[in-house]
């Protein structure tokens, strides 16, 4: 009975995990996610550190029941940029790109639509127009 019973709950937390990761990505298209490129580098570094290790565990005089499968392999290689990209999500980087993107506007102080900003501090806002695109004021 309490095999089933913790069954269930495997399968709960697999549809939580599921639903989790639908609303995760649907939070990094609507704050416009992006990795940057040395996160690619690092994780095509990465991959090659995979495909070593599948090489060496792959020709290494070993019993032949003892050989990993295709899909292990696979796996082991694919571990690697996992780890990269996790960490980097995970560690701040959806973070900083939030913060980047909403740095980069600020609202007309006459109709409040957001602008491009030069830059952007406690007391001051420099704008890129000398106009508001929206209500065609003169910005401060």
């Amino acid at each position: 009975m309490w095999r089933h019973l913790f069954s269930g709950f495997q399968i709960v937390h697999g549809v939580f995990a599921v639903l989790a990761a639908i609303a995760f990505f649907r939070y990094w298209k609507r704050t416009g996610f992006w990795f940057p490129k040395y996160i690619h580098v690092l994780a095509g570094v990465s991959f090659i550190l995979g495909v070593g290790f599948v090489w060496l565990v792959s020709t290494a005089p070993v019993v032949p029941k003892q050989q990993p499968s295709l899909a292990g392999q696979l796996l082991l290689t694919l571990l690697f940029p996992a780890i990269v990209y996790i960490a980097f999500v995970f560690y701040g980087g959806q973070h900083a790109a939030f913060t980047h993107s909403a740095l980069r506007s600020a609202p007309c102080p006459f109709c409040g639509e957001p602008l491009p900003v030069r830059s952007k501090k406690e007391d001051a806002v420099t704008y890129l127009d000398q106009q508001c695109c929206h209500c065609k004021q003169t910005l401060p």
